[in-house]
Formats: C-alpha cells, structure tokens, sequence
C-alpha cells in the first residue's frame, strides 16, 4: 500500500515521487496477481525469413489488464496517490484539460474536475513501467529509467525508411548529417508489419525483400506530435541523388518514427509521400535492384551536397518541375507513361526560355549540354526521337509496340545510333534525362539558374558557328 509523509512528498521532484508511488504500488500490484494470477494475451507475430514469411501466436503476460481489472481500488483514490497526481498536474505531465463556457471560450478544468482522468492516466504509466521490462520485480534502476522517459517533455525518437528495390556493398556510409544507410533485419520488418499496421503503405511482399533502411535519430519535444522536417527532407534528398546516379528503381513509401524511451506500440507510421514534396513510391511490375558500389560514392555526396543547395533556391532554381517528373516515372508501370513524365521533365528545363521550334531547341540544348560528356550528334538525334515519339504518344494515341508503324517516328529513329528497340526506348530515354538533370543540378548548385544555363547553351552553339569559306573569299 502506498504511505509517506506530505512535507517530505512536496519536497521530491516529480520523477522522485513517481519513482516511490511505483516503488510502494509493486507490493499492492503483486498481491492483486497472487490473487487473480497475471492475465493473459494472445499476439500474432509475423516472422520474416530469408525463406518466406511465417505466422506465429504468442501467449505473453498482460500487464495492462492486470491494472486495468483493479482500476477501481481504493488505492488509486487516497490523499498520497492524489498528492502524486497533483504534483504530475502541476508539472504538466498529467495533462489540462479544458471546457467550452457559456460564451463559447475554452475554460482550463480544475484538477478535481479531472481527478477521473488522471487516475486513468497514472494506471497507465504504473502500467507502461511493468510492460517495458516484462516483470512484476523491477529494479530502482529499470523504475528510474522508465520514469524518465514517461514524464520527459523532449525525448529521443529514432526514425527508420525501409528501402525497396535496393542493395549496397557498402556498410553504414556517413554520407549525411542524420540518416545512415543500415541494413533492415527480419526482427525489424516484423515489428513494423506486426505493430504498426504498415499494410496501407507497403504489401509484405515487398517488406520482406527489403534489405536496406536509412535510420535517424534526434531529439524533439514529444508534444504536439510532429515530424521532423529536416530528417524528412534529407531522406528524400538522398533517394532523388541515389536515383541521379545511375539506373535502378529504389523506392520508400513509409517512415516509421518511434520514441525511444517508449514501447513500441507508441510508434507511428507516416507515408512518406503525404511529408514530401516528391513521391518516392515505385510503381513498376518487374522493377531494376539498384546496386550501390563503393565506386558511386564520390558522385552519390556530391549529388546530395548539389541538391541541398539546388533546394534553398527559390523554385530549385527554376528545376523543380523536372525533378518531381524524373521521380514521378518511377511509379509508371507502362513505357508510354514513363516516356511523358520523362519528356516533360526535359521541356520543363530544356525549354525554359525558348520561344518557338520546341524539338529542335530541346535537342540541340541538350547535346550542347552534354558536349563534354557524349557525342553530340548521338544526343541530339536521341532527344529528336524521344520528343517524336512522346507527341505520337499524345497527340495520335500510339503504343510502343506500334511505333514501327508510325512514319514520323521511325524516320527520326533512324538516326538515332547504337539503334533501339521500342522495348529499349523508356530506359534510354531515362538515362538520358538522368545525364542531363544531373548537369543541370551540378550548374545550379555553382550558382546558375535554368535560364542562365539555357541562355549560356545557345551562345555556346552561335559561338561553334564558323564563316563559310566561300563567304569570305566574295566578300573580298
């Protein structure tokens, strides 16, 4: 039963004297399981395995209820447990509650008009204290520890985005301020399956061939309930670097955030396209493992570093459509759709202060773009065709599989070296859009804007232009 003297009660802080509430409690608390025996719950565990995926059930000891069926005993209602609440009130870890007044205005409710509601809320962390370490003889210690991290009002919460459709070589990279790049164990993808309901943002298909996560932690008030933003934003940076690389469809949809000093059933589940600006979903049936190798990270920092800066300027610097297209074709199934997304992605920074002749201006900034990196003509006459058979696409309902019946297009896929098949198409056209926004970004992070890289492009093809010989010789 719990006892103590009130002048020395008001003297304890309130983590001491929820510390010895808990201490007294433990006695009253195991004659009430000596009486009733502990009561039980049945939790159906879902295992991962490198071999499939397995059910279980569980039979494990029920805390909660256990508190729950002696919520009424007059132990929860004497002047020292009252004096325990009033101190937790006071302190605002108990919560104010409020009214509506006659007027219409919110009125704070006094602690008596509360009193039910902090009992209830007392039940619980007595009860969250026996959950966490599984046990009716916790130590001062594990008490101690417990308490600390119920009536904190900043705690430590630790955030975790599965990786779909990805491996790596490499091993914990500190390639960035908060995320680090961890591999996912099977314990974890259960717990996220099991205890957080992920079944609207991720199938368990997929969970399971995850092998990957990028893992954060820091440090934030516990209430209200937010995301951190800057974790948020460096997480998608990193998937929009990782896609500018090279080709591969990594995808996140989920992030899960959890507070440490909790159990885990406190976590909770955001989809990441609801924090983001960009989607990072992947949409696609049969999709391409990306394979990070120690040999991309030079270019993988650099991207991240360019796009953090890409992203303080107003708009991206004039990029953003084109980046939220080049992310948003990761969730195309079908070629045609890839194709639009990717093409407008082109004319939304190709184009940007172009006036008229759209085709030949997009292909012939693009090659210029691209002249210190690829043969000029081989862009050019790729951007040609890719521009050709996206308005076959939209303006004449064209399929890729009838592409060699469209006149248009195939003169222009002509001349288009190595050759491609309509079936390759989708992924060349994305590579090559990949080169071209990876140099735009380089551009924009040194400073430029899409105009100023445009307006640089078409001095640089007046500037190639030489007199005609034979245009000199009659003007002497």
């Amino acid at each position: 039963m719990v006892s103590g003297n009130r002048n020395h009660n008001n003297s304890q802080s309130a983590e001491e004297l929820l510390v010895s509430f808990i201490e007294g409690m433990l006695p009253q608390v195991r004659s009430w399981a000596l009486v009733d025996r502990i009561p039980t719950r049945y939790r159906t565990r879902t295992r991962f395995r490198d071999n499939g995926i397995t059910g279980i059930v569980e039979v494990e000891r029920n805390y909660w209820r256990l508190i729950y069926n002696h919520r009424e005993d007059t132990v929860w209602t004497t002047d020292d447990t009252k004096q325990v609440m009033r101190k937790l009130w006071d302190e605002g870890i108990l919560g104010h509650l409020s009214r509506q007044g006659d007027d219409g205005t919110w009125v704070p409710r006094t602690f008596d008009e509360t009193l039910q509601f902090h009992i209830g809320a007392l039940q619980q962390l007595v009860a969250e204290v026996l959950e966490r370490h599984r046990t009716l003889h916790p130590s001062r210690e594990q008490i101690v520890e417990a308490v600390r991290g119920l009536i904190s009002k900043e705690a430590v919460f630790e955030a975790c985005i599965p990786l779909f459709n990805f491996t790596s070589e490499v091993t914990f990279p500190e390639i960035a301020r908060i995320c680090r790049l961890e591999p996912l164990t099977n314990e974890q993808k259960g717990q996220i399956w099991d205890e957080l309901f992920a079944h609207e943002f991720v199938d368990q298909s997929s969970l399971s061939n995850a092998r990957f996560q990028l893992v954060g932690q820091y440090k934030r008030p516990r209430h209200p309930v937010s995301q951190n933003a800057e974790l948020i934003d460096e997480a998608g940076r990193m998937i929009k670097a990782l896609r500018l690389v090279k080709a591969g469809d990594v995808g996140a949809t989920v992030v899960v955030e959890r507070d440490t000093s909790r159990l885990r059933d406190t976590s909770r589940l955001y989809d990441i396209s609801s924090l983001c600006s960009i989607s990072f979903g992947n949409g696609r049936l049969h999709p391409n493992i990306y394979h990070l190798l120690e040999s991309d990270l030079p270019m993988f920092r650099d991207l991240l570093d360019w796009l953090e800066k890409v992203e303080q300027q107003p708009g991206c610097g004039g990029l953003a459509v084109a980046l939220h297209r080049f992310n948003q074709s990761y969730e195309r199934d079908g070629g045609e759709d890839r194709i639009i997304d990717l093409t407008i992605a082109l004319e939304s920074s190709l184009l940007v202060g172009a006036g008229d002749e759209f085709t030949y201006r997009l292909a012939l900034r693009g090659a210029a773009l691209l002249a210190h990196l690829r043969d000029p003509l081989q862009v050019y006459s790729l951007l040609q065709a890719m521009y050709c058979v996206r308005s076959a696409i939209v303006h004449d309902g064209t399929t890729l599989s009838a592409l060699r019946r469209h006149k248009n297009v195939m003169r222009v896929s002509r001349k288009v070296k190595p050759p491609v098949h309509p079936d390759e198409l989708p992924q060349r056209c994305e590579d090559l859009t990949r080169e071209i926004l990876r140099e735009y970004v380089r551009r924009l992070a040194l400073g430029e804007t899409v105009r100023n890289v445009n307006t640089g492009l078409d001095n640089m093809v007046l500037e190639g232009l030489k007199p005609f010989k034979g245009e000199s010789q009659q003007g002497r």
